[in-house]
């Protein structure tokens, strides 16, 4: 378990715990963590800053030389319509354009849909590690986008490691592990935004030699 040390490193975050899970020599620490929020930042927020898109995750680890996968059910920048100022948009598709097109030079597959519970399940058990933007809405009564790793799965439930730890709060580390979520309920807090937005980066392993 890694948890997030800035508001808006969840992706990072997840991804430092899904690669640590597939070579568990590795060590996270905050400069990885800020290493992979510069690599893979693609979100021009409103204000503060910006947040990781899933294809710029999933470069981050193609990069390290893990295999990966994307899903996710837009084509287009992700969480454009969440922001008003026209040169910010431009900033969005310009970033977007350059990540789409290293995406497809580095031949990593992307598709275009969601993954269910059922989905997610099946890459576990194939010993994949998932990371799931979700919308926090359910868990903390924000309407932001956050990112998760899934960790688990049986026939009721979804288990997630959620980097966000609310000290302020009184929580631990503990109280974000392996968290069970009914897979129905998973279902519905997998989407993000009023276009329902649904995006996953799984993380498959150590990627083969002569292999990308």
């Amino acid at each position: 378990f890694y948890p997030q040390t800035l508001e808006f490193t969840c992706g990072p975050a997840s991804l430092l715990m899904a690669m640590q899970a597939l070579e568990p020599r590795r060590r996270p620490d905050r400069k990885q963590e800020l290493a992979l929020w510069r690599e893979s930042t693609s979100i021009f927020m409103t204000s503060g800053h910006g947040g990781c898109g899933p294809k710029g995750l999933a470069l981050a680890a193609w990069a390290r030389g893990f295999d990966v996968e994307v899903y996710v059910t837009e084509t287009g920048p992700p969480f454009l319509d969440s922001v008003r100022s026209e040169e910010k948009k431009q900033v969005i598709r310009v970033v977007h354009e350059d990540v789409e097109e290293r995406v497809s030079e580095a031949g990593i597959p992307a598709f275009t849909r969601g993954l269910s519970s059922a989905d997610l399940a099946e890459f576990v058990a194939e010993g994949a590690v998932p990371i799931v933007l979700i919308s926090s809405y359910r868990i903390y009564g924000e309407k932001n986008p956050h990112w998760v790793v899934v960790t688990g799965a049986d026939d009721r439930f979804i288990y997630i490691h959620d980097p966000f730890v609310d000290w302020e709060e009184g929580k631990t580390s503990t109280d974000c592990l392996n968290v069970p979520i009914a897979r129905a309920e998973f279902d519905r807090m997998a989407r993000y935004g009023s276009a329902r937005l649904r995006s996953a980066v799984v993380v498959k392993g150590r990627r083969k030699k002569g292999k990308g």
